[in-house]
């Protein structure tokens, strides 16, 4: 069951979602929305990864006022400003926008769940599948998160993302 605004506040205040940082006024129909922080990070490139045994050197770049400008076939892994913390009783999804969509931008490459039990900021993998370049800004809303609640609440010592 995706939960309303009302279900929203209410998980809100009783602690089964902590959103840092989390302004009311933001929570729009079913949906609060992600934010692009000042963090990226890019694998290594001009060598072959096999995946299957090679650790992924991976750098982190600080984006500055400045932006950064997503290329062409070109990918990121963003670190949103929000940090999400979920109880065992919801479950978050990870939604795009449209507007983002038009241009080629997709902010989920990967997972698009945040499940019971997790406290981190979100990493979202953007892909730039357009034919022009893009300007991302930290701070520009990248996409949005729907809350489901979990059948049964998970029990403790219940691994993180078995399904």
């Amino acid at each position: 069951m995706i939960l309303s605004n009302e279900q929203i506040r209410q998980a809100v205040a009783a602690e089964d979602i902590v959103i840092t940082p989390y302004q009311p006024d933001l929570l729009e129909g079913i949906t609060y929305p992600l934010h692009l922080g000042d963090i990226i990070s890019r694998p290594r490139t001009n060598k072959v990864i096999n995946v299957s045994s090679d650790i992924v050197e991976i750098d982190s770049i600080p984006v500055g006022e400045e932006g950064y400008l997503l290329k062409p076939k070109d990918m990121v892994v963003w670190r949103t400003q929000e940090r999400v913390r979920l109880s065992g009783r919801v479950v978050a999804e990870i939604d795009g926008r449209s507007r983002m969509a038009l241009v080629g931008v997709m902010p989920v490459a990967a997972s698009r769940f945040i499940l019971p039990g997790s406290n981190e900021y979100q990493e979202l993998e953007i892909c730039n599948t357009g034919r022009n370049a893009v300007l991302l800004t930290s701070g520009l809303y990248i996409g949005k998160l729907l809350f489901h609640q979990v059948g049964e609440p998970l029990q403790a010592g219940s691994k993180k993302g078995l399904w």
